[in-house]
């Protein structure tokens, strides 16, 4: 299951894959114009937008990495509960219970 650092990482990721994809579309665009110029060539053109998705796919890693570790410490800073420590919570909250629930019974 996603917690909420990782649905915000994703939407993150998700709007930086968006301007990705634009960046793209604007550089085939411009490509495309320049072979009709008869300024590049097709296979100039082509290796040039999959040069440019090589070296995006090459730093993803590094941006994601980056991302998260800028998120993990944001979180950290604002002294939020991770889930894991709400969890430990519950569980002590119920042995405590059940401690109380026994002493009630004597």
């Amino acid at each position: 299951m996603e917690n909420k650092d990782d649905k915000l990482l994703q939407k993150i990721l998700f709007a930086g894959l968006g301007l990705i994809s634009e960046a793209k579309e604007n550089l085939q665009k411009k490509v495309d114009e320049l072979i009709k110029e008869k300024k590049l060539t097709k296979e100039e053109g082509k290796k040039l937008v999959e040069d440019f998705m090589k070296k995006v796919e090459q730093k993803k890693e590094t941006y994601e990495k980056q991302l998260k570790e800028f998120v993990d410490k944001r979180v950290k800073n604002m002294k939020i509960a991770k889930k894991k420590d709400l969890e430990k919570l519950e569980k002590k909250v119920a042995e405590l219970e059940e401690r109380i629930k026994k002493l009630e019974e004597k």
